[in-house]
């Protein structure tokens, strides 16, 4: 198994490393440049020789080899090198989109730059059939072109591929939550393997919540309190001055029951920008750029879920979904229940 990470300047294969982009709980992403061809790329290289880590990275190239678009973040080989091997992948110049919140409150004009290049990329995506699954500001990439922003949706590590026989993506059991808790659709709560495009509708519209208020529609680290506001649709207010249009997009986007959200992502585009979207990109400030561009030279979160976000519960999807129908004290009641389910199944995760 390959010792990881690497220096600067090591060889791995082909490639020469440069700079580490970002490390998580199964792989490091490393900024790297074929040793003959002078091309810059971002390597995921596993730190894992687990065979079920492998199958992870072969299913994501052969869900990536299908999608072709300028908001989404390319790969291109899967390649091996003594006894690691690794995705090549596109390298992205800037930052995610959770870095740049961390910074800046984009304007009513970049906004909607940014939610239109996020909603195109989900909208080809689906053309494919494929459903993400994890979509969240860290795995939306921030590309610098000239004085703008290109956002480009990264990691499909955790993505399916819907309507092809035997072809579900990485595997998951019955009851079980797969994602990041504060985007999940409350279906993915239930059971993440039968959820489709609906779920990744919903992930938008927590994602680009945060992109105009700068705060997440629904916070806190309890995946359980998280999902009764989900249901309920407790979440923070927006600014007064975010046009009534935007509402009306992101009440849609976040209702509940997959079957009150709009019927692709072209209908939220359509929702969201009154059926008139942007027809050319918007300028950003020099600084912005400036550290954004900073931001993707060695500090970029490409993927890796953390451990805590990734399968932390096996909740009995009869429960879950009971909270859903159920209200007052008695819904209340059966949440504690919940409570204790989920802090066996992580338990039960760390311990075996």
């Amino acid at each position: 198994m390959l010792a990881l990470p690497v220096a600067s300047g090591s060889r791995l294969g082909d490639f020469v490393v440069e700079a580490i982009l970002g490390e998580g709980s199964l792989a490091v992403v490393y900024r790297a440049v074929h040793a003959t061809r002078g091309t810059t790329h971002a390597l995921k290289v596993l730190k894992t020789d687990d065979p079920r880590a492998l199958e992870r990275s072969l299913q994501e190239l052969r869900v990536m080899a299908q999608l072709h678009h300028d908001n989404i973040a390319g790969i291109s080989d899967l390649v091996t090198f003594g006894a690691g091997s690794g995705l090549v992948m596109e390298y992205v110049t800037g930052g995610s989109l959770e870095q740049l919140l961390r910074h800046t409150r984009p304007t009513p004009a970049q906004v909607d730059h940014l939610a239109y290049g996020v909603l195109s990329g989900v909208a080809a995506a689906h053309a494919h059939r494929v459903v993400h699954r994890d979509l969240k500001p860290a795995n939306i990439l921030l590309d610098v072109q000239g004085d703008s922003l290109v956002p480009k949706i990264a990691d499909f590590g955790l993505a399916k591929v819907r309507h092809v026989p035997g072809h579900q993506g990485p595997r998951t059991f019955v009851g079980t939550q797969m994602g990041s808790p504060a985007y999940m659709a409350p279906e993915q709560f239930e059971d993440a393997g039968e959820v489709d495009e609906a779920a990744d509708l919903f992930a938008c519209g927590a994602v680009l919540y945060e992109l105009v208020s700068g705060e997440r529609a629904y916070g806190g680290r309890d995946p359980i309190r998280i999902y009764r506001d989900m249901l309920a649709g407790h979440r923070p207010p927006l600014p007064d001055a975010v046009p009534a249009r935007i509402r009306q997009a992101l009440d849609a986007a976040l209702a509940p029951t997959p079957e009150d959200r709009p019927a692709s992502a072209a209908a939220l585009i359509d929702l969201w920008f009154d059926g008139q979207p942007p027809d050319a990109p918007v300028a950003f400030e020099p600084d912005v750029l400036e550290r954004v561009f900073r931001d993707g030279r060695g500090s970029v979160d490409i993927t890796l879920t953390p451990p805590e976000d990734r399968e932390v519960s096996r909740v009995p999807l009869a429960v879950v979904t009971g909270l859903g129908l159920l209200g007052g004290a008695l819904a209340g009641a059966l949440v504690g229940g919940v409570a204790l389910l989920a802090l066996i199944g992580i338990l039960a995760d760390v311990l075996s």
